[in-house]
């Protein structure tokens, strides 16, 4: 059985993963779908530990994805603003088909913030997502994607 200590937990994690979490307008309209959408992503996990998070904040389709990572697991959580309704899929992470780097540091440059240039798409059971999600990621999103991506690739 999923916690309230645990949902809240979940929750500070994703707002720390993405800047515009506790502002993104799509949850406007309704004051508790953040939490309904927490609490259904929490009650997926079933308090399993969470390696990785990430948000996709989409305010022109009026969509909001997260992914969360676990030793066994990939827990995606959508919501739809034309389809008022949150879905969540519970994946094997024997699923991931791919992952394809789309940015990683220049060890070369000397540059001080390589973690920021780490991106990639993954798919899983033929669905795309971006890591992380979207240009909203906090800098320690980035810096835990680089940590992350290192024990996913193979």
């Amino acid at each position: 059985m999923t916690s309230a200590k645990y949902a809240r937990a979940l929750a500070s994690r994703v707002e720390e993963a993405h800047t515009q979490w506790g502002r993104a307008k799509i949850f406007d309209h309704d004051p508790e779908l953040r939490d309904r959408f927490i609490s259904q992503m929490s009650f997926a996990l079933q308090e399993k530990v969470v390696l990785y998070v990430t948000v996709e904040n989409d305010e022109e389709a009026s969509t909001i994805d997260a992914l969360a990572f676990t030793e066994t697991s990939v827990v995606w959580t959508n919501y739809e603003k034309a389809n008022d309704q949150i879905e969540t899929w519970v994946m094997n992470r024997d699923q991931i088909e791919e992952i394809v780097l789309t940015g990683a540091p220049n060890y070369l440059s000397g540059s001080s913030n390589e973690d920021a240039l780490v991106k990639a798409r993954i798919v899983i059971a033929g669905m795309n997502f971006k890591l992380p999600g979207d240009e909203q990621a906090s800098s320690a999103n980035f810096a835990e994607l680089a940590t992350f991506l290192s024990k996913l690739l193979p």
